[in-house]
């Protein structure tokens, strides 16, 4: 299994420097194999065809990112990439990125971030303090990720022991 899971995250962790590729392309690949390699506690968002993948920030990012995973399926529902201002606004969304040109703001984004059954994603150095699962960092040229385990159970999420394998770093 170990082997798979590398397999399918191997472009984005080994081969491929930030510079050499558009980064919103390589992390569109791992927010669609996070999603893989996470079991979400059961929510109201679990019933329906679409697999909801929401993006704070630019415009740009999430035309990247749904040109990256739209339309692909994951466990029998479609991937569906959205735009979106925030957390208020991200009621439908499975997985929540959140690129650095989004505005949170400071108020309760730490309570709003571990909501039951959301995967929040970010890029900000303090994300994860802040109440975020995983953050995206840049390691020697390539991108990599950080969990936050703390964060992810207060969400109801779990993460499979062989993704946690290949993070940089796991805050229990």
């Amino acid at each position: 299994m170990r082997f798979v899971v590398l397999c399918i995250l191997g472009v984005a962790l080994v081969a491929t420097p930030a510079f050499a590729r558009d980064e919103y392309q390589v992390k569109g690949a791992f927010l669609f194999n996070f999603a893989r390699y996470v079991t979400w506690s059961a929510s109201p968002a679990d019933s329906g065809t679409d697999l909801p993948i929401c993006v704070a920030g630019d415009a740009s990012v999430t035309e990247t990112v749904s040109n990256v995973i739209g339309g692909k399926t994951l466990d029998g529902r479609r991937v569906s990439v959205h735009q979106t201002r925030g957390l208020a606004d991200a009621g439908h969304c499975r997985v929540l990125f959140v690129t650095r040109t989004a505005d949170l703001g400071d108020s309760a984004v730490a309570t709003s971030m571990t909501r039951a059954g959301l995967l929040t994603v970010g890029e900000d150095a303090d994300f994860l303090t802040r109440g975020g699962v995983v953050r995206f960092t840049e390691d020697a040229g390539k991108i990599r990720f950080e969990v936050n385990q703390v964060a992810a159970r207060s969400a109801g999420l779990k993460f499979s022991a062989n993704l946690l394998r290949l993070a940089k770093r796991v805050i229990d």
